[in-house]
């Protein structure tokens, strides 16, 4: 997400657009970014960004998604410059600082995967048409909803053709153009050809064959299980590449990528302050010669394919799908700070049956939990965060039996409609503030008149609002 803002008398400014190179000889791999495949698309959207017209211009792209955000978190992010910050501001009073902000500036934003109607009606009333040559640009994977979001025709992003694919697949895996092997020239276009025009998938790839010394019995393997994947849709076809990649990551650094979740989505993250963290987690080994922060290094140039520099960002998509087994049954978090948007992933495991957020597992201040989520969860206890709102109802946890609140000092209220869980026996409120005891017992006072007789609610030592 980004804004751009330019103050002043704008309205005689004329928009320059530059030529951009088509292509570039060599790249290193893990290098800084480079556009291959889409020039002409930029070229066009650039052009519709910056064409004479003075109202305010929507203008979606549909194309493969990245991180959806609450409506709440797009706020805050649009006004502290990107950043994700503690606020415990409503959306309405967020927005209307936002278009306080806005009005009578001439402002570019971009937002990365708008994924529903509703989330654009309740952000749109508060970007200002100045009539300056203000735009909002915004990525969506769903071509209904970018029929229903812009002021112009929806832009579709093309995927890439077969030469585009190979280009691009050549400067990840080899970090210039062509296959200088000639033995693995013709496994590579297989495996270029089965990443179904998708760029990050061949970014993923490619990096992966980049680091595998370019052994040919290694490079079969790897077409032979991308290959598989061939009837997938498009999102699960990437995620199957991406896990494909982390399946082939040597076992001690495995420890070393899950370990990123620790950190916030797109954060910069500080090389020297990573490697001690690592250490200080017993994942890095002694190497004859070498000292810990050495070898720490070594373990980061090879997750990030070679690239050295300042800060490292963590494949969230990747990092989000992988790291709990389908399997799990109890899940106990504690200091990692998953965003509360995040819970979606964990809601989507279909065996859990405990859950526990201590001690800030989660950040954010407000949860609106997905129907159908949590299908087998029992227990859930929410231990010591800075959750405001939650926005649950019946609906959302359908075989919940326990709910324990403990040390919840920010949170307004348990939610009535949690009450209304067929399946659930007990509630237990320990050092809470006054509001959270009289919801509870609002709640159980309710069930009672309604002729339930089997929910109890427990209160130890609540705290009284000060």
């Amino acid at each position: 997400m980004m804004i751009e803002e330019e103050r002043g008398d704008v309205q005689e400014q004329k928009p320059v657009v530059s030529n951009l190179p088509t292509s570039s000889t060599a790249l290193p791999s893990g290098g800084k970014n480079t556009m291959i495949g889409f020039d002409e698309q930029l070229l066009r959207v650039m052009d519709e960004l910056t064409r004479d017209e003075s109202n305010l211009q929507i203008l979606p792209l549909v194309g493969m998604g990245g991180t959806e955000y609450s409506v709440h978190e797009i706020l805050v992010r649009l006004l502290s410059d990107g950043k994700d910050e503690e606020v415990s501001e409503t959306s309405t009073k967020l927005g209307e600082q936002l278009y306080k902000n806005l009005f009578g500036q001439r402002y570019l934003i971009v937002m990365d995967d708008v994924w529903s109607i509703e989330a654009w009606d309740a952000l749109k009333l508060f970007f200002p048409n100045n009539r300056n040559g203000s735009r909002v640009m915004m990525t969506t994977r769903l071509l209904n909803v970018a029929d229903s979001l812009g002021s112009q025709k929806p832009y579709l992003m093309d995927l890439l053709d077969e030469d585009k694919s190979w280009n691009l697949f050549c400067h990840k895996a080899f970090a210039q153009e062509g296959c200088p092997y000639p033995e693995l020239e013709e496994i590579g276009k297989d495996i270029a050809k089965a990443c179904r025009g998708l760029p990050l998938t061949i970014v993923v790839i490619g990096g992966l064959l980049a680091n595998s010394n370019m052994e040919q019995e290694y490079w079969q393997y790897v077409a032979k299980n991308v290959s598989t994947f061939a009837n997938s849709e498009d999102n699960e076809h990437c995620l199957k590449i991406l896990t494909l990649s982390y399946n082939n990551l040597p076992i001690y650094l495995k420890p070393c990528f899950l370990y990123m979740r620790v950190f916030r989505e797109d954060a910069e993250i500080e090389v020297s302050k990573l490697t001690k963290l690592w250490i200080g987690e017993g994942f890095v080994k002694p190497a004859r010669g070498k000292t810990l922060e050495e070898v720490a290094k070594e373990y980061l140039k090879k997750l990030v394919n070679g690239h050295e520099g300042g800060n490292s960002k963590a494949n969230d998509l990747l990092l989000k799908n992988i790291a709990f087994p389908s399997s799990l049954k109890k899940l106990d978090l504690c200091e990692c700070k998953v965003p509360w948007e995040d819970m979606t992933i964990i809601g989507s495991l279909p065996n859990l049956e405990v859950l526990i957020l201590r001690s800030y597992a989660s950040r954010g201040s407000e949860w609106n939990p997905i129907e159908g989520q949590f299908p087998r969860l029992k227990i859930l206890m929410l231990w010591q965060n800075n959750l405001v709102y939650w926005r649950a109802e019946n609906i959302h946890f359908l075989n919940l039996e326990k709910l324990f609140l403990n040390n919840m000092r920010d949170l307004e209220e348990i939610p009535s409609g949690i009450g209304d869980i067929a399946t659930l026996r007990l509630i237990e409120v320990y050092y809470c503030s006054e509001s959270i005891v009289n919801s509870a017992m609002q709640i159980l006072e309710e069930q009672q008149s309604n002729g339930n007789e089997d929910l109890e609610v427990r209160v130890y030592e609540f705290r009284y609002d000060s």
